[in-house]
């Protein structure tokens, strides 16, 4: 059976099997053909397919549809009497070039004609027998059996076969609409079925994409909330609930952001909730949110208006716990302030030691000539006491350019290994006098304590500064300085918390430490403790407690300071512990008388440095050669040598000159006399200069200003104990 066209189906897919059910029509035509005797066939249409046929009459059956030749009339008659049938109701009875008589109307579903009922094999009169007769042996029939078959054939009233046919095509039509509706119907509770399925697979998708979304907004670690226009909480995740400070999702819902918000930021939220309303967004708001329990929780907001044509809009907003950010960004400004602290107190040291080492070449000029007046006076002169002012005066200075060589970090002059109990007891009378009457000085020394690597004049400075400032802190109360020394092991952590300019190593640590019962300080004393010259006195003295950060610092140490207004201050002066054993602390030469002999080099580009020095040298019993910088000094020393002249015993040169540097003549006095003893001087301290000269042959160093003893001191210790160089 060929496809049928579209273009013949009901709704372009419909044929007439598909709206009734053929078995069933076929069991009600069969009943009415036992019924009235009337034959059916109900065809397809335009394919003419015979779908159903009951009480066909064995004329047709037996005979004129049993033989090819008599079919092809029977087949001619099927075309042309359903092709005549077009519109609904219509009825067409004529007869068949056979003799009988057939009937048929069509059956016609939203004006598609899918199908046609005949009924037929009838006579509407007496046949012509004879015509039969001829038929028989027109097609070979039997003649007996052909004419019994034909007296079968009922003759009706014309009417009765109209109404007849008219009945069975409108019983055709009801049934065929019928299937027409119940198939739509089935159709459509497919599509409903189909459309329910879809919504319900929609539905699970959108349950499985919100449980998702849902999961992924726990898991985010941001708060995610939505609130109405009014800043009404309508859903919220875990992590926002956190945020609030509360326990449950069911205690934010239903509850305004304004309830833990900030009151210092409740107004700016507010705000914030009618700009987006009007703007439709707001972008990086910072406000803090404020637990039950008073903690503040900085949330880094940003919100977008959600549009709903159901409802009023909705603001959906992500909130970030900023904690951590806060902290990092307090914690920056606290290491760019430490670290701005610190370039300029390197600054402030840089500055102070150029000040220091020019100033000391100045001095050396003013004490030197002192000096040297003073000795050549006699004891009865009147101008002794103004000399003896001018060098106590100089001598401050000095003390001064001391404080600022500390402060800048190089104020280590002569290390050795110190017992810090041993300096403190050696410096015992002069501390006690030093400190208020009303004060009372209590020591307590560890005898296990470990030693340190420094330089004793510089601790005795800084304890010294430490207990005037504790005692200054008394006023006039009555109150207790105690001194401590002890060791202790320092962590990172630990040393973290101290006052110093670079990161210090981990481990043991020797300290000092020097507690009041005065006035203690307020924060911002403590926080400008070590600035130069800072001072809560009426009038300051120096560098102050700058001087002694210098001192520590030079010593890679450390302070801690403990400070409570009115109960006290703590200052704790941490030093790196050595293992070797602490030395006897040094005692002053006594050079007065010593001579020398020979001729010394004097070389310093500074004029009156050269003049003081000439003058001690040649008061000692030396012939002085001098040279204003390095290159002359060499140019002065090959002359000596090629002339055969007196040998220069000593070379007193000077680190910072022209032309030629200290560093750079030093090695080409070297070059020349490997055995010549070679004194640095210079305004810096020993350590610094010293340690570019170390393995090299360095004789000594003497650091400006010096006096008279001070030279002898070292022209004897190199020249008469044989502190000769060694060769590199």
């Amino acid at each position: 059976m060929k496809t049928p066209d579209p273009s013949h189906l009901v709704d372009g897919k419909y044929a007439i099997g598909d709206l009734v059910n053929l078995d069933e029509l076929r069991d009600i035509f069969e009943k009415f053909t036992r019924a009235t005797g009337f034959t059916i066939g109900f065809l397809d249409h335009p394919g003419l397919n015979v779908l159903i046929a009951t009480g066909w009459r064995d004329i047709c059956t037996k005979f004129h549809r049993s033989c090819s030749a008599s079919m092809e009339v029977c087949l001619k008659s099927n075309l042309s009497l359903p092709g005549k049938l077009s519109q609904p109701h219509q009825l067409i009875i004529e007869p068949c070039e056979h003799g009988l008589v057939d009937c048929a109307t069509p059956i016609i579903i939203r004006g598609k004609h899918i199908a046609s009922l005949a009924t037929g094999q009838l006579l509407l009169e007496k046949p012509d027998r004879e015509r039969f007769r001829r038929q028989a042996r027109l097609y070979g029939f039997d003649e007996q059996e052909y004419l019994a078959a034909l007296d079968e054939i009922p003759v009706v009233d014309p009417v009765q076969l109209r109404n007849v046919t008219v009945f069975l095509g409108s019983l055709a039509i009801v049934v065929s609409e019928l299937g027409y509706s119940n198939l739509a119907m089935k159709e459509e509770t497919t599509r409903l079925e189909e459309e329910i399925a879809e919504r319900k697979r929609m539905g699970q998708a959108l349950q499985a994409s919100e449980e998702k979304y849902r999961a992924l907004v726990e898991t985010t670690g941001t708060g995610y909330v939505i609130v109405d226009i009014n800043g009404i909480v309508i859903d919220a995740n875990a992590e926002y609930v956190r945020l609030t400070g509360r326990s449950s999702l069911a205690e934010v819902v239903g509850r305004a952001v304004i309830e833990w918000t900030s009151p210092g930021d409740q107004e700016r939220n507010a705000a914030a909730v009618r700009q987006c309303v009007d703007h439709g967004f707001i972008r990086n708001l910072e406000i803090d949110y404020q637990t039950p329990d008073g903690q503040h929780v900085p949330v880094l907001i940003n919100a977008s208006v959600l549009p709903s044509p159901q409802s009023s809009p909705r603001i959906v907003s992500l909130c970030r716990d900023i904690t951590d950010r806060r902290q990092a960004e307090e914690e920056r400004r606290k290491i760019e302030a430490r670290m701005l602290h610190v370039q300029k107190l390197e600054s402030l040291g840089v500055l102070a030691g150029g000040i220091a080492h020019d100033f000391n070449n100045l001095l050396m000029g003013i004490l030197g000539n002192i000096d040297i007046a003073l000795v050549d006076l006699p004891l009865s002169s009147a101008a002794r006491a103004p000399l003896a002012d001018a060098e106590n005066a100089a001598r401050r200075a000095a003390d001064l350019c001391r404080q600022m060589l500390a402060y800048s970090g190089k104020g280590r002059f002569v290390v050795q290994q110190i017992n810090l109990r041993e300096l403190i007891e050696e410096m015992a009378q002069m501390l006690q006098v030093s400190i208020s009457k009303k004060a009372v000085l209590r020591c307590a020394f560890d005898a296990h304590a470990p030693a340190v690597e420094a330089d004793a004049t510089q601790l005795r400075q800084v304890i010294m500064n430490l207990i005037i400032n504790a005692s200054e802190s008394l006023g006039e109360n009555e109150g207790v300085i105690s001194v401590i020394t002890g060791s202790m092991e320092c962590d990172r952590r630990y040393l973290a918390g101290t006052h110093t300019t670079e990161e210090l190593r981990e481990g043991r640590y020797a300290y000092v430490e020097v507690s009041d019962t005065g006035c203690g300080m307020d924060d911002e004393t403590k926080l400008r403790l070590f600035e130069p010259f800072f001072t809560t006195k009426f009038t300051g003295r120096g560098l102050g407690l700058s001087a002694v950060l210098g001192v520590i610092r030079g010593h890679k140490g450390a302070i801690k300071v403990y400070s409570e207004q009115g109960k006290g201050t703590t200052f704790k002066v941490l030093l790196p512990a050595i293992d070797r054993p602490a030395e006897t602390l040094a005692r002053a030469t006594d050079v007065s008388g010593w001579h020398g002999s020979g001729t010394v080099l004097l070389v310093d580009d500074e004029d009156s440095v050269r003049v003081v020095a000439r003058r001690m040298l040649e008061k000692m019993g030396f012939r002085v050669l001098q040279a204003t910088h390095g290159q002359e000094a060499v140019e002065l020393l090959q002359a000596t040598e090629t002339a055969g002249a007196e040998r220069i015993v000593c070379v007193i040169l000077d680190l910072t000159m022209p032309h030629m540097s200290g560093e750079e003549a030093f090695r080409e006095l070297r070059r020349l006399r490997s055995d010549l003893p070679i004194i640095l001087s210079s305004g810096f301290n020993e350590q610094d200069v010293t340690q570019r000269f170390v393995g090299k042959g360095l004789a000594g160093f003497i650091q400006k200003p010096y006096q008279t003893k001070d030279l002898a001191a070292k022209l004897r210790d190199v020249l008469e104990n044989k502190t000769l160089p060694k060769q590199p």
